[in-house]
């Protein structure tokens, strides 16, 4: 295997934030038509996607700039950290979907329902 270098770890830099870039924005848009009706409801979840945004950002660039100094460590690092995004995003959701049935069944009504 060719070792990576500084230039190929940063164009996959660049073009995974663009893909991370890309998911966001999609996730952003369902979240705003899913809670079109519900104003508050809403505001919480902008406040959460954009958090989550701007630390995705700020991990790429930390990585890129790990990858443009030690390419090798970079090239891992883009390779480790999406799989350990995917694995805690499925393990948050399936909190998530735990508190939500038991907010459900402890109070009658789901959770973050707005009269």
């Amino acid at each position: 295997m060719v070792a990576p270098t500084s230039f190929s770890a940063f164009n996959f830099g660049l073009v995974l934030i663009v893909i991370l870039l890309q998911q966001e924005l999609l996730s952003y848009s369902i979240t705003k038509d899913h809670f079109r009706k519900m104003p508050k409801s809403f505001k919480f979840w902008r406040r959460v996607w954009t958090i989550r945004l701007f630390s995705t950002i700020l991990m790429n660039i930390a990585i890129m700039i790990i990858a443009i100094i030690f390419p090798f460590y970079g090239h891992w690092l883009f390779v480790i950290v999406p799989v350990f995004n995917f694995l805690f995003r499925m393990v948050n959701d399936r909190n998530q979907e735990e508190e939500v049935y038991a907010a459900t069944r402890s109070i009658g009504v789901p959770y973050l329902k707005e009269g």
